[in-house]
């Protein structure tokens, strides 16, 4: 990790109307310049002689004492425009402030205290324990849509569903006939409405909660996240465009079946099945669900 570096962000090229709305609701939220991938310098930091290349040796030596207290047996160092003195100046920093380590943890937590830790934090010292977070109660009113899907899924397509074995002779049955376009182009028709679905033929939806990774995903991505969101957002689409698989969480942590939904890949598509019935190729055998079997 280069904790010498500049701050980033994750924020690309978005409007005036957006910074503003932002600006209302965060104590501090530095001017986007409108080049990528960019924060500008807070302006205490600017006005510093040294602009604020002090600051960011203290919090690097700081951030080392404190993997050397936790038994980290080295860390990389480095920066942009840094020398040996600079470096020097870190670890002998470092060394000072190792014998009380932990106190130098209250200065490196720079997240919001309602972001997402996967353990639970031990407010006495600040560092993390080894117990998981208690999952998120039921999100109310986000659900209806899911709820509904399911137990259709669960009716029709699950195996043991109770209409599983006539849907998929009727199913099959109308693919050898001249009906078959008619049942594709129906089904299409009904899961792009529910969906957003590109008849990709190979569907994923009963995989990631119900919504489609073609049409919701920028990146079309089958085991998400990529890694670039930030608080919730799609990187290609900040502040307009809600993670994929944050919404995919949501779900599945509300209905009380994250742990057992998300054990395995999603395989790649198949696309030797664009554009045709996915119920068909699902009930046939042919899709991404029946890899391996005989």
């Amino acid at each position: 990790m280069d904790f010498l570096g500049r701050h980033e962000s994750h924020i690309r090229y978005v409007s005036p109307s957006f910074r503003t709305e932002m600006s209302k609701h965060v104590p501090y939220w530095p001017p986007i310049t409108g080049l990528p991938a960019y924060f500008r310098q807070p302006p205490a930091v600017s006005a510093s002689t040294d602009k604020g290349k002090g600051a960011r040796l203290e919090r690097a030596a700081k951030l080392l004492a404190v993997l050397k207290g936790l038994g980290f047996a080295g860390a990389h160092i480095g920066g942009p425009a840094l020398v040996f003195a600079d470096v020097k100046r870190v670890m002998d920093r470092a060394e000072e402030l190792a014998a009380d380590w932990s106190a130098c943890l209250p200065e490196l937590h720079f997240w919001p205290d309602d972001s997402f830790y996967y353990f639970k934090r031990d407010k006495a010292s600040g560092l993390n324990q080894l117990e998981p977070s208690p999952t998120a109660g039921r999100i109310a009113g986000r659900l209806s849509g899911y709820d509904l899907t399911r137990r259709i899924h669960d009716l029709a397509f699950a195996p043991v569903g109770p209409l599983h074995v006539p849907v998929k002779k009727l199913c099959l049955a109308l693919a050898a006939t001249r009906l078959a376009p008619g049942m594709a182009g129906l089904e299409h028709l009904i899961k792009f409405l529910a969906f957003r679905c590109q008849n990709c033929g190979d569907c994923t939806l009963s995989e990631l909660a119900y919504l489609c990774p073609q049409s919701g995903c920028a990146k079309y991505l089958l085991n998400g996240p990529c890694g670039g969101s930030r608080d919730g957002w799609c990187e290609v689409y900040p502040g307009v465009k809600r993670c994929l698989y944050v919404r995919v969480y949501e779900r599945l942590v509300a209905h009380g079946c994250f742990q057992e939904t998300l054990t395995d890949l999603v395989p790649p598509r198949d696309w030797a099945l664009n554009n045709t019935s996915a119920w068909v190729s699902f009930f046939s055998g042919r899709d991404h669900v029946h890899l391996g079997e005989k």
